[in-house]
């Protein structure tokens, strides 16, 4: 009998493992699944749309009746329509799947990976794979130089064996299937990861003493979440996998050396191995570090106030004791004393730069990045799940903390007590950044697994009451079906929305443009755009680049936005070259020269578009020679001055916000605001922002992809109001009091742009109109915005420009995506 019930109980684990690892694999796969059917829903889009368009050509007319008379006969004159040419309906209803199921092939491609950092450790795993290390080591121990990065000079990266797990699964792959891709391999290796984090959270819950069916409860919460799913789906070759592994390990840890009171030593050395090599993963380890010794302090010093001795009064002191030095010990030995350091206090510099909580007058870009940003309790909620679980999440946490006063000795109470610390701290944390509130997600899952136990153990106690063996067996099917109803349902359709919301932002569009760049660029040329695409240049192209999605806090972010916003081409191109001379280094030369960054800015925005004889006139009378031949290497640089091209893109453009504000600096004004005090602020970042609105000055305005709201033979009537007469060619925009004003605009004629100038406009903006497959789009954009270079580089392929050439370029009509790629010519600006 003892044989059987085992058994028994070990088919019901290995049922719950296989059905939490079923879910986890079927929704983070997305990509890999067959196109579902869209015939229907296209014929029910286009019937919708041909009725709007019905309403639109016939709104005079339908004023007359009332609504339900208007849509009887809107739907009379569709039907008629489509009587009429049911072929060409057909034919449409084709040529729109065919450009859907193009657009979901951008979406879901399985054929590259989604996001822009999972790229960065996919061109470090190409380089161990082809030269066996990461790069060259860099003066800081536990750090190489990553030459693809911070261009010209190479970026001081910090250790990381990801690469190196990708390069072993890529050999391992090669043996079974030779010719794989990497990126293909690289794509699954998150889901093996997924499978690991599965059965190590079925023993780390486990040891909080709960039964089987709250653990089963609690990592499918858990492996279902929207965070969870987006950051372990397959194509995120990232290190957040490893931020969902090792905590569980680690508290794994944590909780068995409260339990095993004899061997919490040995529990706290494998505690600390595993701390210690975690940052070879992620280097945030040191959030995780405190955590668990602020838990273990605050549940030992619980301990202590009991008057009562106890047996295992002591283990949690011991286990953290232990914990902390060993940790010391393996960071110290696996990264080196400085990394170690470094990486131990990069969770305060983070959660500086996120709240805008620097006296630096330079722009503070991290908090203008989305993930940075502080989250609402409804958006935690839906970010780590639902509210049914969220609900025993609480019941888990009120219950733990009774229980605890109740029977401070009982192991599964003091368990559940340090899981309620573990989480409290971070949970605050979370709501301060978005990208923090992965890390809450598993501990909320276990006060889940907690509220789950309590809420079954108030069922039997009930269940218990009851007389009749059936009714009493029926309530507690009730009580699980009503933890089910809870719990499954919001799961699965959280789970679905996270999975086709794959963040793809590479396509065919950019694959294509960047392998053109690698083509027809040599090896040691440099790409200057803005920093989201950074990685792609570097991992697909196989070029430097000046920043990217690691680079946030460089000042080489501040010049490259002064170069995309310029209007004078000399200026921008000076501007690059000052970059390829050598990064920061002009302006960190004149700020140890005692400049202020006001005054620096200005002595390099006077000289940059200069040749360098012209440059050396312009430098302060009172330096000498060598000072300025100095500052000139640095931004005039003649000799070994790599090769340069610029990347454009559609999103930098209807997205710039970020350049303005940087391009638009004023030091002067930023000396005075942040250096004010603020008083009872409570979201320093939000203080932050508003600081970087009045400090800047100020956006232009612009409105890209303008939806066409009618249309009436020749004449185009678009949202904002702009009307544009095709047959005269002339466009107006209507204003107050029923006058119209003339707008200028451009539009492409024989594969040339030719541009409408009305003299009479009282608008500072012009409009752009251009044909985009078989529609006609329209951009209005502020005229000093069109005249910068990053516009008229995107929009005009720098026909007006005498430095730098069109290299590449490529458009997508089903999706929108435009990158373009262009040469600058140093020999003509020197």
């Amino acid at each position: 009998m003892p044989n059987t019930a085992k058994q028994h109980c070990g088919g019901k684990l290995l049922f719950a493992i296989v059905i939490v690892l079923a879910s986890a694999l079927y929704f983070r796969t997305y990509a890999l699944h067959p196109a579902p059917h869209m015939d229907k829903q296209i014929r029910k889009s286009l019937i919708d749309n041909l009725k709007e368009h019905v309403r639109l050509n016939s709104q005079t007319e339908l004023s007359k009746y009332p609504p339900k008379i208007q849509q009887q006969i809107i739907d009379k004159r569709a039907d008629e329509i489509l009587k009429k040419d049911p072929r060409g309906f057909e034919n449409m209803v084709q040529t729109t799947l065919q450009r859907v199921m193009n657009q979901r092939s951008e979406a879901m491609s399985p054929r590259y990976l989604s996001g822009a950092d999972p790229y960065y450790y996919y061109a470090l795993t190409e380089k161990v794979i082809r030269d066996g290390v990461l790069g060259e080591p860099a003066a800081k121990p536990g750090t190489f130089i990553n030459v693809l990065r911070s261009a010209p000079a190479g970026n001081p990266d910090v250790r990381n064996l990801h690469p190196v797990v990708g390069a072993f699964f890529a050999k391992v792959a090669n043996g079974i299937n030779p010719g794989i891709s990497l990126m293909r391999v690289t794509a699954f290796v998150p889901l093996f990861f997924v499978v690991l984090i599965v059965l190590f959270y079925f023993l780390t819950a486990r040891l909080l003493g709960t039964g089987l069916f709250a653990v089963f409860s609690g990592c499918l919460v858990f492996i279902l979440s929207p965070m969870v799913i987006q950051r372990s789906a397959y194509g995120w070759y990232d290190t957040d996998v490893y931020n969902f592994l090792f905590p569980i390990l680690i508290l794994g840890t944590c909780l068995s050396g409260l339990k095993d009171s004899k061997q919490s030593h040995v529990w706290g050395f494998l505690g600390g191995v595993m701390t210690g090599f975690y940052p070879l993963f992620w280097q945030g380890w040191s959030l995780i570090f405190m955590l668990i010794t602020g838990s273990g302090l605050v549940v030992g010093a619980a301990d202590l106030l009991k008057k009562d001795k106890f047996k295992r009064r002591y283990s949690s002191l011991i286990y953290t004791g232990t914990y902390i030095v060993m940790s010391a010990v393996f960071g110290w030995l696996f990264l080196g004393k400085e990394v170690a350091l470094d990486t131990l206090s990069s969770i305060i510099d983070y959660f500086r730069g996120v709240t805008g909580a620097s006296i630096d007058v330079w722009p503070n870009l991290l908090v203008m990045v989305g993930e940075t940003e502080p989250v609402s309790l409804t958006k935690w909620v839906y970010l780590c799940s639902h509210y049914g679980a969220v609900a025993f999440g609480l019941i888990g946490l009120t219950g733990a903390c009774i229980l605890y006063l109740k029977d401070r000795e009982k192991l599964e109470n003091r368990c559940a007590l340090l899981t309620v610390v573990f989480f409290l701290p971070i949970f605050i944390f979370s709501l301060k950044s978005q990208r923090i509130t992965m890390f809450s997600i598993f501990p909320l899952s276990l006060l889940m697994v907690l509220g789950v136990s309590y809420f079954q153990d108030v069922v039997r106690r009930l269940s218990r009451k009851i007389k009749k063996p059936l009714f009493s067996k029926l309530c507690r099917a009730a009580g699980g079906l009503i933890i089910l109803g809870m719990i499954v349902p919001r799961s699965l359709i959280g789970a679905h929305v996270a999975g086709i919301q794959r963040h793809l932002i590479m396509n065919d569009t950019w694959y294509h443009v960047l392998k053109e760049l690698e083509k027809k660029s040599s090896e040691n040329s440099i790409v200057y755009s803005w920093w989201p695409p950074g990685y792609f240049i570097s991992a697909i192209a196989h070029r430097a680049v000046v920043i990217d999605g690691g680079t946030h806090a460089h000042r080489e972010n501040f010049w490259i936005a002064k170069a995309l916003m310029t209007k004078d081409e000399k200026k921008a191109a000076g501007f690059l070259r000052m970059l390829a001379s050598g990064g920061n280094q002009a302006a960190d030369f004149l700020e140890s020269k005692g400049l202020s960054p006001d005054e620096t800015v200005g002595v390099l925005d006077k000289i940059v578009g200069l040749k360098r004889k012209e440059a050396f006139k312009e430098l302060p009378e009172n330096w000498n020679d060598e000072d300025k031949n100095a500052l000139l290497d640095k931004t005039h640089a003649e000799k070994n001055l790599r090769p340069g091209y610029v990347l454009v893109y559609d999103d930098v453009l209807h997205k710039n916000l970020e350049l303005q504000i940087l391009s638009r600096w004023n030091f002067q004004r930023a000396q005075e605001i942040l250096s004010s005090k603020t008083e009872n602020v409570k979201d320093l970042r939000n203080d932050y922002v508003q600081k970087m609105l009045k400090i800047s000055a100020g956006s232009l305005p612009y409105e890209t992809n303008m939806a066409l709201k009618e249309k009436r033979a020749d004449i185009y009537i678009f949202q904002n109001g702009l009307v544009y007469d095709a047959k005269s060619n002339e466009m107006h925009m209507p204003l107050f009091g029923g006058r119209q004003t003339p707008v200028s605009f451009y539009f492409r004629d024989d594969r040339r742009w030719n541009f409408k100038e009305e003299p009479d406009s009282t608008l500072p903006v012009s409009a752009v109109l251009m044909k985009d497959g078989e529609k006609l789009t329209l951009d209005f954009i502020h005229k000093d915005l069109l005249s910068t270079f990053l516009f008229q580089l995107y929009y005009f392929d720098a026909e007006s420009y005498d430095f730098i050439a069109p290299v590449s370029r490529e458009h997508n009509p089903d999706t929108g995506a435009t990158v373009a790629v262009f040469h600058v010519d140093w020999d003509k600006i020197s």
